[in-house]
């Protein structure tokens, strides 16, 4: 489940609340309901909800223990000579000049 920074915060508003106010709600809904139902219903949110619950907060452990983490990369050396430039520069030209000495023989140009 992938959730936005939006919806995080509103999750995060949510558990502000304790929980034992919203499982309060919860039961009222069921024992006030006058059908099976609708005590069904109330039952399957309440159960959803706290699976959201515990979802949310490994999620949060989860992104404290990467924040934590230290990443140390350790990037190629770029190694390139001005004797290399040379050698591919006349590599290229002697290249191109074929490519012209081709194009001649076809009578493209």
């Amino acid at each position: 489940m992938t959730m936005t920074a939006e919806q995080l915060a509103q999750l995060r508003g949510f558990l502000d609340i304790p929980k034992h106010t919203n499982q309060h709600r919860l039961s009222r809904i069921v024992m006030e309901s006058h059908t099976d139902e609708l005590r069904v219903m109330a039952l399957a949110v309440e159960s959803y909800t706290d699976e959201l619950i515990a979802a949310l907060e490994a999620a949060e452990k989860h992104i404290t223990e990467l924040e934590a983490r230290t990443v140390t990369v350790k990037l190629p050396e770029y190694k390139c000579s001005p004797d290399m430039h040379t050698k591919q520069f006349y590599e290229t030209v002697g290249f191109n000049a074929a490519i012209d000495e081709f194009k001649r023989l076809n009578g493209e140009e």
